[in-house]
C-alpha cells in the first residue's frame, strides 16, 4: 500500500522591523538606548534604521525589547504570518 505524502503546513514570519523601531522611538527607546540595552554598538542599530534586516538571534532581542516597552499585542501586530503550502 502507497501512502500519499501528507501535506505540510509551513509557515513564514514576517516583521516590520522599521515600524518596531519607531514603536520604541515612540515609547522613548533611542537607537542610542536600544544598543546600550542590547549592548550592541549603534552602528548596528543605525543598519537597521536604514533598512537593514537584523540576523535572526538579534531580531528575537529586539522582539523582546519592543514587547517590553510596548507590549505583547503591539508586539504581534508587527509580525505578519503567511502559510505557505507545498
Amino acid at each position: 500500500m502507497t501512502r500519499s505524502p501528507e501535506r505540510v503546513r509551513v509557515l513564514r514570519h514576517r516583521v516590520d522591523w522599521l515600524a518596531v523601531l519607531e514603536d520604541l522611538r515612540a515609547e522613548g527607546v533611542s537607537g542610542y538606548r536600544l544598543a546600550e540595552i542590547m549592548l550592541i554598538s549603534r552602528s548596528t542599530v543605525q543598519g537597521w534604521e536604514g533598512g537593514s534586516e537584523p540576523s535572526h538571534s538579534y531580531g528575537a532581542a529586539i522582539l523582546e525589547v519592543h514587547t517590553r516597552f510596548c507590549g505583547v499585542e503591539a508586539t504581534k501586530r508587527r509580525i505578519t504570518e503567511t502559510v505557505l503550502t507545498p
